[in-house]
């Protein structure tokens, strides 16, 4: 395993895909000149950020996979930030279980039972 986020990346990203396909994501698109933009800023910044670290093989979890997540989460009409508080937020590691029930809450969202994010 190259990223302890491996398992929740997939676990996000189906979900994402899915919620993709049936069009049902919570956000609109940017333009693609947006798209392209962002694109071209965030890998320069991981290759700036990280020139002589794993970047070029390997996401670090802090600065590359949280993000991700948020945006996936964002996304999707979740709250990225899974911890309960600011102090939680900074102090605290991430994990797999910090995303559990995800696919419950999406599941009774998309039948209309809870209108509430987690």
């Amino acid at each position: 395993m190259y990223c302890l986020g491996s398992f929740p990346l997939s676990y996000i990203q189906s979900l994402w895909i899915n919620a993709y396909f049936d069009d049902k994501l919570s956000t609109a698109f940017p333009a693609p000149e947006r798209i392209r933009e962002e694109a071209f800023r965030n890998s320069q910044y991981c290759i700036l950020r990280n020139a002589m670290g794993y970047a070029r093989v390997a996401p670090d979890i802090v600065f590359d996979s949280l993000p991700y997540f948020d945006v996936l989460l964002r996304d999707l009409g979740f709250e990225g930030k899974r911890k309960g508080g600011v102090v939680r937020e900074c102090y605290m590691s991430y994990g797999p279980e910090d995303y559990t029930g995800l696919l419950q809450a999406w599941m009774e969202r998309e039948k209309g039972e809870v209108k509430k994010d987690i």
